[in-house]
């Protein structure tokens, strides 16, 4: 049933309903009838209008925070992707009050021609300050997480 079928279905149900409610209630009768379609009808309306913007609107809160916790994350990971810092140098151990002395340590004294730590002199550096630590009572330090690298 295509849409001129239904308006025709529904306009003749109506002239039913309408000549019913004439004959059984008068006048009264088709305007009760012309009120309560309209009604309806207005109801209707109301609903389907009421679904579309809460719909649009829940549409429109998921691509904010979407797009939120994207700039969030694209942000934190900017700033974390060099390694985290201490005093705005680099620092390769955490929790162990030594960061600042590696950062110093590989910015000052171990440095190659092309003003960068070498990995052998930070290696170096780094198995220093986990003797270091151990000595001082420290327990196990380790340069990577369970694995002892320095012999």
């Amino acid at each position: 049933m295509n849409g001129d079928d239904c308006a025709k279905q529904l306009a003749i149900m109506l002239k039913i309903v309408l000549g019913t409610a004439f004959i059984n209630f008068g006048t009264i009768g088709v305007i009760v009838v012309v009120v309560v379609v309209v009604v309806v009808v207005v109801v209707v309306v109301v609903v389907v209008v009421v679904v579309v913007v809460v719909v649009v609107v829940v549409v429109v809160v998921v691509v904010v925070v979407v797009v939120v916790v994207v700039v969030v994350v694209v942000v934190m990971a900017d700033k974390e992707s060099d390694g985290p810092r201490v005093n705005g140098k680099l620092s390769f151990i955490h929790g162990h009050g030594l960061e600042d002395e590696l950062a110093t340590n590989v910015e000052s004294e171990n440095v190659n021609e092309h003003g960068s730590a070498t990995r052998k002199e930070i290696t170096d550096t780094l198995c220093e300050i986990v003797d270091k630590a151990n000595s001082d009572g420290g327990g196990e330090a380790s340069v990577k997480p369970n694995q002892r690298v320095c012999v």
